[in-house]
C-alpha cells in the first residue's frame, strides 16, 4: 500500500496506510466554539486512521471497518488551525501531520497552527 490520495478539499491525505482527516465539530479556544465571543474562533479537528495491511490493531483499538481503516488511539485533537484555512493551507498542515503519524500518542499535534506552514 503506496499510492497517495488527496482530497480536492484538502480535508484528507492518506498515503502509507495512514489516512489523516480534518473534521470541523464546532471547536473553539476554549471548547466549544461561541460565535457571540468575538476573541473565539472555529477550529479544525484532525484524526488519523490506520488500515490493517500496514498496521496491526492493538486489543485496546477499535475493530477495522470494511475497508480495513480503524482509529488509531490517542490520534483525534481539536488544533489551533482555523475553519477558515484554504484547501492548500489545510493540505500542506495534514502532510504535517501525516508525517508524524502513526499508531502513538498524537496530541503534540494539536498545537499546530497556519505558523507551522511559514
Amino acid at each position: 500500500m503506496t499510492y497517495n490520495y488527496i482530497s480536492d478539499s484538502g480535508d484528507m491525505y492518506e498515503a502509507d496506510g495512514i489516512r489523516v482527516e480534518w473534521d470541523e465539530l464546532g471547536e473553539g479556544l476554549n471548547g466549544d466554539y461561541d460565535e457571540h465571543d468575538l476573541n473565539d474562533v472555529e477550529l479544525l479537528r484532525f484524526s488519523v486512521y490506520l488500515h490493517k495491511d500496514r498496521f496491526k490493531p492493538t486489543p485496546y483499538d477499535d475493530e477495522p471497518n470494511e475497508d480495513g481503516w480503524w482509529t488509531a488511539q490517542d490520534s483525534s485533537f481539536c488544533t489551533r488551525v482555523p475553519i477558515t484555512a484554504t484547501a492548500e493551507q489545510r493540505l500542506a498542515l495534514l502532510k504535517l501531520i501525516h508525517a508524524e503519524a502513526g499508531p502513538h500518542d498524537m496530541s503534540r499535534m494539536s498545537w499546530i497552527t497556519l505558523d507551522n506552514l511559514s
